[in-house]
């Protein structure tokens, strides 16, 4: 009897365990190919990209990889969720002053699932900045993506 309640313990402390890592992840799901027209220069990690049209990949779930005319950077990202459904894929910057920082990704429309970039350390500096201001307050931007063919 001891050792059935033994195997029992052992069992429910597994399944805990692997329970996060089996639920789906549709927002970061390799696959997906986008296009995206940016008319402002941006950040992504530590990379820096001028405004102009961007090829959006996921390689593998998880990866995201941003290629324009001569930047290409990866970033790893975490899936978020939302209450509210998006209406079209789309990438989310948040915007402090006139810095913009890519923030969210979301590559099917009536989801709630999205890719989200972590926050990098000019993110954080731009951030207390700007918050130092009172007179400004931060502000999120969204350009739609085009899927590609």
């Amino acid at each position: 009897m001891k050792s059935f309640w033994i195997f029992r313990i052992i069992f429910v402390a597994s399944a805990l365990a692997f329970a996060p890592v089996s639920f789906p992840a549709h927002a970061q799901t390799a696959g997906h190919n986008m296009t995206v027209n940016i008319p402002f220069g941006f950040e992504m990690g530590n990379k820096h990209f001028e405004p102009g049209h961007y090829t959006v990949r996921t390689p593998a779930r998880g990866v995201v990889e941003i290629q324009g005319h001569s930047t290409t950077a990866l970033t790893l990202t975490i899936e978020g969720q939302s209450i509210k459904p998006t209406k079209t894929a789309k990438l989310v910057f948040d915007r402090y002053g006139d810095h913009y920082f890519l923030r969210q990704l979301w590559f099917n429309a009536e989801e709630t699932s999205y890719a989200e970039c972590p926050e990098s350390k000019s993110e954080k500096q731009a951030k207390r900045s700007e918050l130092a201001s009172i007179s400004k307050t931060p502000s999120n931007v969204e350009l739609a993506m085009l899927r590609i063919p």
